[in-house]
């Protein structure tokens, strides 16, 4: 009989498992791991057969993402050695298809990698009934990264390297990462099944991420949610409590507060500690839309974190989820970027705000390497092709968004609506929310077909 050992630190995905594997003839151990540093006493006091590690949930003291990523490889290093194939490693993330991480793994003899955020019980338990094959992990292969010399190459030949060496070679996988190309056109794309309705299969999360101040990330975000939900797909939307004086929150955009009696601020209710789960919290729909967004009649969260946005994303049971940015910082976009599938930046255009936010764009052109993204455009016109923005961006893979009539987009702000329910915005920004739609579900059409316009009531919007 097959002993399982968990080391995942959820206990929503401990008990799914423990369920199944229990039906399927596995002994799983009572005991689980929920800290690193517990993990290799539990294994020599426990001696299973397969040890199941999850790479978010299972709790550590690292100081970064690097330092844990090369632990974990010394560990399933140290397994190997230690107990030949007597001990499999099952690993869960969220990881890209091509993160540079998964190849170093299989080239420690990792053999049972679940990648995606919806994991499918299972195809995982089916696996484990079989013998590892590699088979199953080949397509995740980074050849770059396959043999995993990058970063572990030297790593049993002395234990004296001093810790300033190590940091350096850290900095040097990080500056790889950077610029390593990965097709990012191999997206999370096929997760949601589209035929006249929306079939559920598993979940979509997009974040919206303002390069330049007030690039329009908040109107994009609602435009796109209304756009969904007309067609019927089960939409949320997040934002994370301002981290920053002057900046609005999507509560008050469209008067949240005039829709419902009683609202829970997710953001309020994770820093407060309460009790949540996918299935218990309320669903909050206004508009066809959930809103699980920040209520700014509450005080101030203050010390809002990474880890705290990834949390609020645990809660959230829709099949797709627009997480709104805002004017997001850089040092923490690295650490959340990478657990979204797909990212929309938004840039307004004017070339004060180009001047203004170098470092902005300098960072979004390093992460088109390795995220699902698209650049927006905003407040573009076509007049605008031969000023000298075509050497920065690629313009056929950008998606452009039109000046659209401030005037109505605040008329539909102070009557408490989405700017989208407005007819001539939404003939005007059709064709880019379509876009933006079809990075999330492939073969989606918002409308049946682009009708022309007629140009009296063009006219009468004046």
């Amino acid at each position: 009989m097959n002993k399982v050992l968990f080391a995942i630190g959820e206990d929503s995905i401990s008990s799914s498992l423990r369920k199944h594997l229990t039906q399927h003839g596995f002994s799983v151990e009572q005991h689980e791991v929920i800290h690193a540093d517990y993990l290799e006493e539990s294994i020599s006091d426990a001696l299973p057969n397969v040890l199941i590690i999850h790479d978010f949930y299972l709790q550590h003291n690292f100081d970064n993402e690097f330092k844990k990523e090369d632990w974990i490889i010394r560990l399933c290093q140290q397994f190997r050695y230690q107990f030949d194939d007597n001990l499999r490693v099952v690993y869960l993330c969220e990881r890209p298809e091509h993160d540079p991480f998964l190849s170093r793994l299989i080239a420690v003899n990792v053999l049972d990698i679940f990648h995606k955020r919806s994991i499918n019980i299972e195809t995982l338990v089916t696996q484990l009934k079989d013998k590892p094959r590699y088979s199953n992990i080949a397509h995740l292969v980074n050849s770059s990264y396959a043999d995993g010399t990058k970063a572990t190459s030297e790593e049993n030949e002395s234990d004296g390297n001093d810790e300033q060496e190590q940091e350096t070679k850290q900095d040097d996988e990080h500056e790889s990462k950077s610029k390593k190309k990965v097709n990012v056109k191999e997206k999370v794309k096929k997760k949601v099944v589209v035929h006249e309705k929306i079939v559920h299969s598993s979940s979509v999360v997009a974040g919206v991420f303002n390069l330049s101040m007030k690039a329009g990330s908040s109107l994009l975000t609602m435009m796109l949610a209304k756009a969904l939900a007309k067609k019927e797909v089960n939409v949320s939307v997040l934002d994370e409590p301002s981290s920053y004086d002057g900046r609005s929150q999507l509560y008050d955009s469209i008067g949240l507060r005039l829709h419902f009696d009683k609202f829970l601020s997710l953001p309020h209710a994770i820093k407060d500690e309460q009790i949540l789960s996918k299935h218990t919290i309320p669903e909050q729909v206004h508009d066809g839309i959930h809103w699980y967004v920040t209520d700014t009649q509450k005080e101030k969260i203050p010390n809002w974190n990474v880890m705290d946005t990834i949390e609020m994303l645990r809660y959230i049971p829709t099949n797709v989820t627009l997480l709104d940015l805002g004017y997001y910082d850089l040092e923490s976009a690295d650490n959340l970027l990478k657990y979204l599938d797909h990212v929309f930046f938004v840039l307004d255009v004017s070339p004060q705000e180009l001047e203004a936010n170098k470092d902005r764009i300098e960072y979004y052109l390093q992460q088109t390497s390795f995220l699902s993204h698209n650049l927006i455009l905003n407040y573009w016109d076509n007049s605008l092709k031969n000023k000298g923005i075509q050497e920065i961006f690629d313009l056929k893979q950008a998606i452009t968004c039109p000046v659209l009539d401030i005037k109505t987009i605040y008329k539909q702000y102070y009557e408490g609506k989405n700017p989208y329910d407005e007819k001539f915005i939404q003939e005007d920004v059709h064709q880019t929310i379509e876009k933006m739609a079809k990075q999330l579900i492939p073969g989606i059409q918002l409308n049946d077909k682009s009708k022309k316009r007629n140009l009296i009531p063009k006219l009468s919007r004046n």
